[in-house]
């Protein structure tokens, strides 16, 4: 599976993740990577954001997104997904907090059938960092993954 992720190509072969990926685990908006030629990369420093991801069967309905984009508008937050809405991809700056997010996020997928979510990235990956750190927290080790192959 490949995803078209939005970046800016900077020097020294460098880049800056613009657009939280939706199906990708380990980046998120304002992530500085370097990309491997088998299209893996590594995480060299972490943005000031985190990203959930959230699939669905059946779709998303259009109120379930908006009402999603309405609980993380507060925080900061903004809510993407494609025309079919069989996924969807939230950016949510990290000083929002872990809490705070995982409340929005829980109270609207109660009321969702057939939603799974998950951080794309989070401190559960052992190559991330807190999400409390905020802007600009380096990872401790790279983040790999099959962003660009």
């Amino acid at each position: 599976m490949r995803e078209l992720v939005p970046a800016r190509h900077l020097d020294d072969g460098l880049i800056e993740i613009t657009g939280s990926p939706a199906l990708v685990m380990g980046c998120a908006a304002g992530d500085l990577l370097r990309v491997g030629e088998d299209g893996r990369f590594e995480v060299l420093r972490r943005g000031p954001n985190v990203s959930v991801q959230a699939f669905c069967d059946p779709a998303f309905s259009v109120e379930e997104v908006q009402r999603l984009t309405d609980g993380l508008r507060s925080l900061g937050g903004m809510v993407e997904a494609p025309p079919h809405r069989r996924f969807l991809v939230a950016t949510v700056p990290s000083t929002a907090g872990r809490s705070r997010i995982d409340a929005r996020v829980h109270h609207w997928a109660a009321s969702v059938r057939g939603v799974y979510w998950q951080y794309g990235t989070s401190d559960h990956q052992p190559d991330s960092q807190p999400i409390e750190e905020g802007p600009g927290a380096e990872a401790s080790e790279a983040s790999q993954s099959d962003l660009f192959s």
